[in-house]
């Protein structure tokens, strides 16, 4: 069974708990360990929780964003996750001059603290749809 099937089977809020949760041991692993072999290990573990993450929060934003405005929500999901990632991976090297061992427990410590902040503000739910195309809401409105 593969990480994604799993995540398909219990929801992307699931993969993104998960991979928070494994990138923060990984980093972990990282900033302590001064084996290559381990740290290297460590790193490409990392680099798997990153992509399951960054894979989750792409289909969890497809499903929440009405049809309609699917296409333009997703053209900006993209076009600010890519500044973002440019723009942090110029402050992790900032950070970094201070010790790559020292950045990377930094980024653990930002890692579990994203853990907390899921349990605070989860993922939005979609809004399930009919078969006549009409959404089912969770509230009901009252009828007189």
């Amino acid at each position: 069974m593969t990480i994604w099937s799993r995540v398909e089977g219990r929801g992307e809020e699931w993969g993104m708990v998960f991979s928070a949760a494994l990138l923060t041991v990984a980093l972990v692993t990282a900033a302590i360990c001064t084996q290559p072999v381990v740290v290297g290990s460590a790193l490409l573990v990392s680099g798997i929780a990153y992509t399951l993450g960054s894979t989750c929060a792409y289909v969890a934003a497809q499903r929440v964003v009405d049809d309609a405005l699917r296409a333009r929500v997703m053209a900006a999901y993209v076009v600010t996750s890519g500044t973002v990632v440019a723009a942090a991976s110029a402050a992790w090297g900032i950070v970094a001059r201070a010790g790559v061992g020292k950045a990377f427990a930094v980024a653990a410590v930002l890692s579990a603290l994203s853990l907390a902040i899921r349990t605070r503000w989860p993922l939005p739910r979609a809004t399930d749809k009919r078969a006549d195309g009409a959404a089912d809401s969770a509230e009901t409105t009252p009828t007189s």
